[in-house]
């Protein structure tokens, strides 16, 4: 994965780790929605996982995301 790739992506991961940090607050303490509020958490755990897999990924070897045949 290319530095540019992998700065962008973390770019995208990030912005949406924080926004939806911030929504599973705001539904945590204003609305009071359990469900949906562990539905948003939940997704924030799986977009940590990937802001440490673009972290930790050396190259595209360990990935079938390359775009050779």
């Amino acid at each position: 994965m290319s530095d540019a790739h992998k700065k962008a992506m973390l770019a995208v991961f990030a912005v949406l780790f924080l926004l939806l940090a911030i929504a599973t607050g705001f539904v945590a303490i204003e609305i009071q929605h359990v469900s949906v509020t562990s539905i948003l958490a939940i997704t924030l755990v799986i977009i940590a996982l990937d802001i440490h897999w673009v972290l930790n990924n050396q190259d595209n070897n360990d990935t079938n995301l390359s775009s050779e045949g």
